[in-house]
């Protein structure tokens, strides 16, 4: 009776022989008639309504010896209790088949929200789908596994308390708002019961710049600018920096500058057409540009090495584009972390409202924002592109240094409505 249970030992599990092997209270080793180890299994055996009932509980090679007799015990409590064993494994396994993980829920989310991004016409790939996808695999990978309703706020919080460390806020909140995002959506479908871990009345004191605050790019004052440029200028003649410079002299978003287009620009007129594809607004776009600009464009020109129609294409990668990375290591290089090349669009805000008198709408509409009504916006298409061109010319100016930082009064042409 002392070795009732527990009677096997390793050595009878890995070197098995045909038959039967008991271990007591009912947890079995059953071994084919070959007598391999690989055909051996766990079975617990328990008599339930006058009949024996066989449960099994795994391969030998899965189910080790002490995880089979934690098994045993489990379903011998379960006995005790006047429950059914068999019943409770079935039942558990039909729960477990309708649970979801994390990793199952987030393709479902991105599949659901990827009918509505666009293509990008200048890489030929969905961005959108490729930054969900980043994420909510990428980042999130130790988040995978897990049930979905089992994810607890903890949980997500290392998952994005890198970002945090790096003081890489954006991508803090855009991480924070995809997550939130999948626990949502599992909501919604009923396969999470509790409230979003990812939810942003938790992690606004968790993170004060995370999920609900409002996160701007970096940039640098306007004020520091021309100091900016005189330093970019200075690099030799980097197709990178004068991308960049671009982007400045327009006040232009980087996607819309490392998308340019050789057959997008008028130098007759100075004018850069922007299709309506590559806008943000999904609009076409007239951008008028300075005589710097239309001087920069030129010397691009000069600087062709293959019939490419990018004005700015990548160095090693024939018939694409300069990257976002190219931009953003040239800017934090020469502005030491302190710049975004999407954050000049807001020291030319800045300066424009601060130091100019140029009329708000025309400060919003140079940085291609729709500003007023549609009768509005139909009114002043014709009068606003010149008025813009004055604002880029006292743009580019400022830049040089040849106005001061106090203000600029633009020069008044006739209204030619």
């Amino acid at each position: 009776m002392a070795r009732e249970r527990n009677k096997l030992t390793k050595r009878d599990v890995d070197n098995p022989r045909p038959g039967w092997a008991g271990d007591g209270g009912g947890l079995w080793l059953r071994t084919d008639a070959d007598g391999a180890s690989s055909r051996s299994r766990w079975i617990f055996k328990y008599t339930r309504a006058g009949r024996t009932v066989e449960l099994g509980l795994g391969s030998a090679q899965d189910v080790t010896l002490t995880l089979a007799r934690e098994l045993a015990e489990r379903h011998r409590k379960t006995l005790a209790e006047g429950g059914d064993p068999k019943a409770e494994k079935r039942k558990a396994v039909t729960t477990a088949q309708n649970r979801h993980t994390f990793s199952d829920v987030a393709k479902q989310v991105i599949a659901a929200r990827s009918k509505g991004w666009r293509t990008n016409v200048t890489t030929k790939r969905d961005a959108s789908a490729a930054e969900w996808t980043r994420t909510l695999t990428v980042d999130c990978k130790p988040l995978a596994g897990r049930y979905i309703d089992e994810i607890e706020v903890e949980d997500v919080e290392r998952v994005v308390q890198r970002f945090f460390d790096a003081d890489q806020f954006p991508s803090l909140k855009k991480a924070l708002n995809r997550i939130k995002t999948v626990f949502d959506y599992a909501r919604a479908k009923q396969w999470r019961k509790t409230d979003n871990p990812a939810s942003a009345a938790i992690f606004n004191h968790i993170f004060p710049v995370g999920n609900g605050a409002t996160v701007h790019h970096a940039t640098l004052a306007y004020k520091d600018m021309p100091d900016f440029m005189a330093k970019l200028r200075k690099v030799d003649n980097a197709i990178t920096a004068l991308a960049l410079e671009m982007i400045i002299l327009c006040a232009a978003r980087p996607g819309e500058v490392l998308g340019m287009r050789w057959p997008e620009i008028s130098f007759d007129d100075a004018l850069w057409t922007i299709p309506a594809a590559r806008m943000k607004a999904a609009r076409e776009h007239q951008a008028p540009l300075s005589e710097p600009a239309v001087a920069l464009l030129r010397k691009v020109e000069r600087l062709r090495r293959r019939k490419d129609d990018y004005v700015f294409p990548s160095d090693n990668r024939a018939g694409r584009p300069l990257t976002n990375q190219s931009l953003w290591r040239t800017t934090r290089k020469l502005t030491e972390g302190k710049g975004t090349s999407h954050g000049f669009r807001s020291a030319f805000r800045d300066w424009a409202g601060d130091a100019t008198s140029f009329p708000r709408e025309v400060c919003e509409a140079a940085l291609a924002h729709l500003v007023g009504s549609a009768t509005e916006l139909a009114y002043r298409r014709g009068s606003a592109l010149e008025k813009r061109r004055e604002l880029l010319a006292a743009w580019a100016d400022y830049l040089d240094g040849k106005t001061a930082t106090g203000k600029v009064v633009p020069f008044r042409k006739r209204d030619p409505r």
